[in-house]
């Protein structure tokens, strides 16, 4: 699987913002196992204060309102640490809606 093999962050979001798919470098930038992330919100991983900022970037492609964004906010890492984060949300299938988000990451 190309996923797999990629050394860039690829990851998979349901509609309820929840990492469905995702490869080892995802894991990596925040400082997480695997099993801490699957099936949990992306909610954790940020700033209280940047969520909101993120959940709407993320809904405007969810909802269908957009193709890809991609902005820049901080990610708050296992270790207490603050990373800068440059997520792309984009959706799965262009032809689905509900398949969720896979966000690739540089």
């Amino acid at each position: 699987m190309v996923m797999v093999s990629v050394t860039n962050a690829i990851y998979v979001l349901d509609l309820e913002k929840r990492f469905s798919l995702f490869n080892r470098r995802a894991c990596d930038i925040p400082g997480r196992a695997a099993a801490e992330l699957l099936g949990q919100t992306y909610e954790k991983l940020f700033p209280a204060d940047k969520l909101d900022e993120v959940t709407q970037q993320y809904e405007k492609v969810a909802r269908g309102g957009a193709t890809v964004v991609s902005f820049e906010t901080p990610l708050q890492r296992k270790d207490g640490r603050i990373a800068g984060y440059h997520p792309r949300f984009g959706p799965e299938y262009a032809t689905s809606l509900s398949s969720g988000s896979p966000t690739l990451n540089r």
